[in-house]
């Protein structure tokens, strides 16, 4: 009976291993960042994140991490809503995030060869090309 209890425990403990690795390649899709900027409650946008597959990233404040992946979540004012910045950039992401935006219906406002802001009547978008996005409410 021993046996088999342990048998037990390591094939669900493997499982649940394996099946948390490979959530942790999927990175934060534009539509999940959209539903994040409309809540208001910290409480609330932490419970939201995790359910994506984020926690808290102790070193850094405001931050959140998924295997390598990580974004901020931070008010510019005490009344605001929230603002989502990702760092660091790849291109492939770049390029994903600002096809996504357009497909939603953004318009490019401003384009140079540094810079891209994009908007649409709830939200403003910022790319600094190869270096971060961030995604705020009017």
């Amino acid at each position: 009976m021993r046996t088999k209890t342990l048998l037990l425990f390591v094939l669900l403990f493997t499982g649940m291993v394996f099946s948390q690795q490979n959530n942790t390649t999927k990175q934060i899709s534009f539509g999940e960042v959209l539903s994040l900027l409309g809540i208001y409650r910290l409480s609330s946008l932490k419970q939201e994140i995790g359910l994506y597959g984020y926690r808290p990233d102790w070193e850094y404040r405001d931050t959140y991490k998924k295997g390598m992946h990580s974004f901020k979540m931070f008010r510019k004012g005490n009344d605001d809503f929230f603002t989502y910045m990702e760092t660091n950039l790849s291109a492939e992401r770049e390029e994903s995030l600002k096809t996504e935006a357009l497909a939603a219906g953004f318009n490019i406002v401003k384009e140079d060869p540094e810079n891209i802001e994009m908007s649409n009547n709830i939200f403003v978008i910022y790319v600094k090309k190869g270096q971060q996005i961030e995604i705020t409410r009017k």
